[in-house]
C-alpha cells in the first residue's frame, strides 16, 4: 500500500484531472477542515492548514464525494443518483456511520452544557415562585417584567450587555455587574434577569445542537462520510454496515465510477 503522502499527491492529481482546483493548506477552508466550492464553471477544494496527513486524506475523499454528488445533483438534497429507489434501505446504515464520525467530545460538551443550564433554570424558577407563586415565565409581560420595565434594568431582560448613550455620557449595563451597579436590587428581580440570560444561553445551545443534527443528517454529508469509511476504513464499515459496504463494493467493481477511481488510489 502506498504511503500516506504518496496517496495524497495521487488523489490531488486525480482531482485536478477532473477540473478541480485544490488548495492544500493555503487557507482556513472557511473554518472547516475542508471545503468544496463551485460556481458551476470552476470547482475548488480547500484543505485547511494544520491537519495531519491522515486528516488531509480523509478530507480530500470527503470533498471529492461532495463534488461527485454535485455533478449528479446540484441541489445536494437527494442520493437517488447513487441508490435510485433503494435509499430507504440504506438510510439507517448511512446515519449509523455518520454518528460514528461525530466528534464525541464536542457533542458531549454541548449536551452537558444544556443539562447544566436546564438545572440552573429550574432552580432559579423555583426560587422566584416562592415570592411570585402565580408567575408565568412564558408571559413576557408578567409581574416581574412589568416591575423591571420601569427601571434601567429592563434592557437586561433581552441582552446580557447593553451600551446606552445619554448626551455625551455612555453607560454600560451588564449581567455580570448588576449587583455592583444596582446594589439595592431585589433578589427576585436579580434572579429573573439571570433566568432570562440563562434561557438565551439555552436557546443558543439548542440552536447549535439543531444545526449539528441538520448538518450531519444532510444527504451530502451522509454520502461523504460513508465514502470516507469505504476507502479509508473498509474493515470497520464492513463490520458495522455490511449491506452498505457490499453496495459500494459493487459500484467500485465498475472501473468507470469515481468511487472505483478513489478506491484504487487509496488502496492500490
Amino acid at each position: 500500500m502506498a504511503g500516506q503522502r504518496d496517496r495524497i499527491i495521487k488523489l490531488i492529481d486525480y482531482a485536478k484531472s477532473l477540473g478541480i482546483v485544490v488548495n492544500l493548506e493555503k487557507n482556513k477552508a472557511k473554518g472547516n477542515k475542508g471545503f468544496f466550492k463551485t460556481n458551476d464553471k470552476q470547482y475548488r477544494i480547500d484543505i485547511a492548514k494544520g491537519l495531519s496527513e491522515e486528516e488531509i486524506l480523509r478530507v480530500l475523499v470527503h470533498e471529492l464525494a461532495h463534488f461527485m454528488h454535485y455533478k449528479n445533483d446540484k441541489t445536494l438534497k437527494s442520493l437517488d443518483f447513487l441508490f435510485q429507489d433503494k435509499y430507504k434501505d440504506y438510510e439507517e446504515d448511512l446515519l449509523s456511520l455518520t454518528v460514528s464520525a461525530v466528534p464525541k467530545d464536542f457533542a458531549q460538551k454541548l449536551f452537558e452544557e444544556k443539562n447544566v443550564l436546564k438545572s440552573k433554570i429550574s432552580e432559579i424558577s423555583k426560587n422566584i415562585k416562592t415570592t411570585y407563586p402565580d408567575i408565568k415565565f412564558s408571559n413576557k409581560n408578567n409581574t416581574i417584567a412589568k416591575e423591571l420595565s420601569k427601571t434601567s434594568l429592563k434592557y437586561l431582560l433581552k441582552y446580557d450587555r447593553v451600551k446606552m448613550l445619554s448626551g455625551f455620557m455612555t453607560k454600560i449595563y451588564s449581567i455580570n455587574t448588576i449587583k455592583t451597579d444596582f446594589p439595592n436590587i431585589k433578589s427576585e428581580h436579580y434572579d429573573y434577569i439571570k433566568l432570562c440570560s440563562l434561557k438565551r444561553q439555552l436557546n443558543r445551545i439548542n440552536g447549535k445542537i439543531s444545526r449539528l443534527n441538520k448538518y450531519y443528517s444532510a444527504p451530502s454529508e451522509l454520502f461523504a462520510r460513508s465514502l470516507e469509511y469505504y476507502v479509508i476504513n473498509p474493515e470497520y464499515m464492513k463490520t458495522k454496515t455490511p449491506r452498505l459496504f457490499e453496495f459500494y463494493t459493487k459500484i467500485s467493481n465498475n472501473k468507470e465510477s469515481l468511487i472505483a477511481d478513489i478506491n484504487r488510489i487509496i488502496n492500490a
